[in-house]
């Protein structure tokens, strides 16, 4: 199996990026894709800026010029309540919050693949939330993530968790706000690749000290991931 990671920032990154062997660079669109060995598959990992223009694009060249199997986006997020920071957010499937082409077709509906919720690879979510339940007892989570251009806090969280709790959902509720997994989401369905998005939760909406607590969080968070994604693999032929 061959494994494209997308992080938005150098501290999501940095730590995979430093268990990589025989890598090579590849330079496409002012971003560097490294290429090589991870836990004895092949891998390619890529800071692709905060954004879901950003991560999209990453997104594309995994697919198409990599050729990539499954693709892994990891970050930080915020979260909903009941959820605490450092719990650990695996997606069964990515809205985005921020699109809205309405009178002709509902809020957060993505016209383009005609779905609210895009799909993802539910069966390696779930397969990773197990073992990471098994490492951080009461951590784990699975649930949609809710994503858009705009880090979510004050005024703005308010009116987003209005509108999730308006909004008909099925058995998977929102869990994770953040701004690049639906669009990595989007792009993977259009070129039928396998694609998980895992959020570490670095601040809860509503609560007063949200950028402090994202500010503290967001370095420190890969170490805890890179176990479970040994394990993951390490049962992937």
């Amino acid at each position: 199996m061959k494994v494209g990671f997308i992080c938005a920032m150098d501290c999501e990154m940095t730590e995979l990026l430093e268990l990589f062997q025989d890598v090579t660079v590849t330079n496409i669109g002012s971003v560097d894709y490294h290429a090589g060995m991870l836990f004895d598959h092949e891998m390619v990992i890529c800071c692709s800026g905060v954004g879901k223009v950003c991560a999209g694009i990453a997104a594309a060249i995994l697919c198409s010029h990599f050729s990539v199997d499954l693709v892994i986006n990891i970050g930080v997020s915020g979260g909903v309540k009941p959820l605490n920071c450092r719990d650990i957010v695996f997606s069964t499937g990515a809205v985005q919050h921020d699109f809205n082409t309405a009178p002709f077709d509902p809020p957060m509906h993505v016209c383009v693949v005609n779905k609210l919720v895009i799909p993802v690879s539910e069966n390696d979510a779930r397969t990773l939330a197990k073992i990471a339940e098994e490492m951080y007892p009461e951590r784990s989570r699975t649930g949609l993530v809710l994503t858009g251009d705009q880090f979510v806090h004050g005024g703005k969280a308010d009116e987003l968790l209005r509108l999730i709790d308006e909004t008909e959902w099925g058995p998977e509720k929102p869990m994770a706000i953040e701004m690049e997994g639906g669009a990595v989401a989007q792009a993977c369905h259009m070129f039928k690749t396998r694609c998980v998005v895992i959020r570490y939760v670095s601040d809860v909406l509503g609560d007063s000290n949200q950028v402090s607590s994202f500010e503290e969080i967001k370095n420190d968070h890969t170490g805890e991931l890179i176990p479970v994604l040994r394990t993951f693999f390490s049962n992937i032929q």
